[in-house]
């Protein structure tokens, strides 16, 4: 019971749509969209198409730079 209630936490630090990273069996980092929520993995998509069904506690978020508010800086004076 401890288990499931640490690997519910851990999921809910993430969101459908949310970037990760992973590392595969082989231990290639690999990195995809977040999909689903199954009873005690999650369903990420790979930017190369494969579905992975992995814990959650083996997930990293991406900071999605495109997302981020960007602000121009004026350039300094001389």
């Amino acid at each position: 019971m401890l288990q499931t209630l640490a690997t519910h936490q851990t999921m809910m630090q993430f969101h459908p749509g949310a970037r990760v990273t992973f590392a595969s069996t082989s231990g290639e980092r690999l990195i995809g969209t977040l999909m689903k929520f199954n009873k005690k993995t999650v369903t990420v998509i790979t930017d190369d198409g494969e579905r992975w069904n992995i814990s959650p506690q083996l997930l990293s978020p991406i900071k999605d730079a495109s997302r981020g508010n960007v602000i121009d800086l004026p350039p300094k004076k001389r």
